[in-house]
């Protein structure tokens, strides 16, 4: 009796320690799986691209003046009418395009350089003119300084008389905004004209500048 009482008291406190190892198991756990840092996967966040503005460069003059299709048509149909409206008062023939002499125009007035280009054409410039018409009818209005009876070149005339010089038959115009280039500022037309005018003998401007249909000076 006395060894089944011993027996069944070592059972119970193997039973005891048995169950209080497990609760201490049990806690650990508990512990260690709030303490456990999550698995994350590392992600790589790419910065953002940002386009910067392009910086603002000052615009060259041929930046500023280039015109769509529309306007150059209308620019050369003003530069024509002008021109040939001025010829037919001295009844010379019409002055055709020649986009040649144009782009000979433009190159020289993307210079911005105030004078003249002394290449092989006939050649009128003009600055601070609003429009085309406006400073080719300057020059035509030098007519009142011209001489018909002692003809050639003079001072003040050689717009007028290049514009009515009857040999030549084709002109081409650019118009340039030269923005203090060269201390060149405004509105700059170049005008080229083949044959060229303007040929220094009498006999030449006899030849080529006549007097008005009705015979008498005019400004318009």
């Amino acid at each position: 009796m006395g060894l089944l009482f011993f027996l069944l008291m070592v059972a119970v406190v193997a039973g005891i320690v048995f169950l209080k190892k497990s609760r201490d198991n049990d806690s650990r756990d508990v512990r260690d799986i709030r303490n456990a840092a999550p698995s994350v996967t590392p992600v790589t966040v790419k910065p953002p691209v940002v386009s910067k503005p392009s910086e603002a460069l000052p615009k060259s003059a041929e930046e500023v003046s280039t015109p769509t299709a529309p306007v150059q048509d209308s620019f050369i149909k003003e530069c024509l009418d002008t021109h040939n409206k001025f010829r037919a008062i001295h009844g010379v023939g019409p002055l055709e395009w020649d986009a040649s002499l144009a782009e000979y125009a433009k190159d020289h007035g993307n210079k911005c350089v105030w004078g003249h280009s002394m290449g092989p054409h006939g050649e009128n410039l003009a600055l601070g003119y609003r429009t085309p018409n406006a400073a080719i009818t300057d020059w035509y209005n030098e007519i009142s300084l011209y001489d018909y009876n002692n003809p050639g070149f003079s001072h003040g005339v050689g717009h007028f008389t290049q514009v009515v010089w009857k040999s030549s038959t084709k002109v081409g115009c650019a118009l340039v905004n030269c923005p203090g280039l060269n201390g060149t500022n405004g509105q700059y037309l170049v005008c080229e004209y083949n044959p060229p005018g303007n040929m220094n003998s009498a006999s030449s401007f006899r030849a080529n500048v006549l007097p008005p249909k009705n015979n008498m000076d005019q400004e318009i």
